[in-house]
């Protein structure tokens, strides 16, 4: 008759041998599927999506604009402002977007923050499948003035939105 200890030495580390591989083997998958999460996350499209409409419905995009003084009466310098929408195009509200402007014709301007519309401030939470506009652009009329550097040194800007989300 074989003695009893060889035989439950065998089982006690062949039952080790399995847990420590199972654990192991769970351990490199969950690296590996985080890994695969970290790579989707950083190759998703923003959430952020910024329009313009050139055919300008319902004056969105542009219009002439008076400036009015604190009592409500109009200024005489109207201008021509133009906006962007920015649309929210995820399921959750995403905080404190901003939005700034580049001017990066011959003529470059650093980026400069903007207010949005409703609450005239630099940061706005626009919630899920939402959009809010942001003046771009600001030309006093008429749009050549004495005294001011137009012309062919100014040309295209770049929209930047972004959030804290």
């Amino acid at each position: 008759m074989l003695p009893h200890w060889p035989i439950s030495w065998w089982i006690a580390s062949t039952l080790g041998t399995i847990i420590i591989w199972l654990f192991e083997s769970s351990y490199r998958e969950a690296k590996r599927l985080q890994s695969r999460i970290d790579e989707l996350e950083q190759n998703e499209a923003s959430p952020l999506e910024i329009i313009f409409d050139p055919n300008n419905p319902s004056k969105r995009f542009w219009s002439m604009e008076s400036p009015e003084y604190e009592n409500g009466k109009p200024k005489s310098n109207p201008y021509w402002e133009y906006r962007v929408e920015i649309k929210n195009n995820s399921s959750k509200t995403l905080r404190n977007v901003s939005s700034a402007t580049e001017a990066i014709g011959p003529m470059p301007q650093r980026p400069a923050d903007q207010l949005f519309d409703k609450n005239k401030k630099t940061t706005y939470d626009i919630k899920p499948w939402c959009s809010e506009l942001v003046p771009v652009a600001r030309w006093d009329i008429p749009i050549i003035q004495p005294g001011m550097l137009v012309g062919e040194g100014y040309g295209p800007i770049k929209v930047i939105a972004s959030a804290d989300d």
